[in-house]
């Protein structure tokens, strides 16, 4: 059975090229927001938009990521990446996470990350759920992962 496609990601002015090239490498299609047809409207009023297109947000924007999860936002799935890292750390998250996101629509689909948020904290990657799931994978279960 082939694989879904993946989605596009819109990137907002807090992604860095490193974290759009962090992307690519895992086939996603990156689309800079400054540069889209989004470009003059604010997060909240296009994240509507892409829940229907079925496009992610990449974002540095840690205060809307806040008021997503605390509104209970509809969203067809968000990545985080802070803004402070520099273009090389941004790139290496970036395709972590993005390979997260690519498994999780490979094996449950297309929507399969509606409504996910993913992050990097100090101990590790979580995913967050509107549903209030929340998975966390530590830093030392990714490495052991890799071996």
């Amino acid at each position: 059975m082939p694989k879904p496609p993946l989605p596009k990601i819109y990137c907002d002015v807090h992604i860095k090229p490193g974290a759009i090239e962090g992307f690519t490498k895992q086939r996603f299609k990156c689309i800079h927001i400054p540069k889209s047809k989004y470009r003059e409207l604010d997060e909240r009023d296009f994240i509507g938009y892409l829940y229907a297109e079925h496009a992610l947000l990449a974002t540095g924007d840690l205060t809307f990521t806040k008021h997503v999860l605390d509104n209970n936002v509809k969203h067809a799935g968000i990545i985080e990446i802070p803004p402070e890292y520099d273009n090389e750390a941004a790139a290496a998250y970036a395709e972590l996470l993005a390979k997260f996101v690519a498994v999780y629509i490979e094996d449950d689909g297309k929507h399969a990350w509606r409504r996910r948020i993913i992050y990097l904290a100090h101990d590790g990657v979580t995913i967050i759920h509107n549903t209030g799931d929340e998975h966390r994978y530590s830093w030392e279960e990714l490495r052991q992962a890799v071996r």
